[in-house]
């Protein structure tokens, strides 16, 4: 006799193939990388007390904008090594006027290349 799935398989595998999406942000000549689905309480929180809003209000439809990708850029540095890096240290290097060919941010996925979750 068959069994059937267990109730949340489904949200739980839609949940681990989004916690493997990883991003890349590229402004001007510097690269950074993250995995927005992994990013810690503790960092949500940070953004949260920064912004007053939750992470999530950053990346989500019409309210995306080069301010969102000024946050996933300052949670992708902090992830890769400068816990310390401040919103207002990437507000003050943030370049003044961007062009269209100065930033891209695109999801990578394992196929893409081999990438690993910075907060791993």
């Amino acid at each position: 006799m068959a069994k059937a799935p267990s109730p949340g398989v489904g949200k739980r595998a839609d949940e681990a193939k989004a916690a493997k999406v990883v991003h890349k942000l590229r402004v001007g000549d510097e690269t950074r990388t993250i995995a927005l689905a992994n990013v810690p309480l503790k960092e949500r929180l940070i953004v949260r007390k920064a912004t007053g809003l939750p992470l999530e209000a950053f990346l989500t439809g019409d309210t995306f904008g080069v301010d969102s990708l000024m946050i996933v850029w300052w949670l992708a540095g902090r992830a890769a090594g400068d816990p310390f890096l401040t919103l207002e240290k990437v507000q003050e290097e943030w370049p003044e006027t961007l062009g269209e060919d100065d930033i891209e941010f695109f999801e990578v996925t394992p196929d893409d290349e081999d990438v690993t979750d910075p907060q791993s």
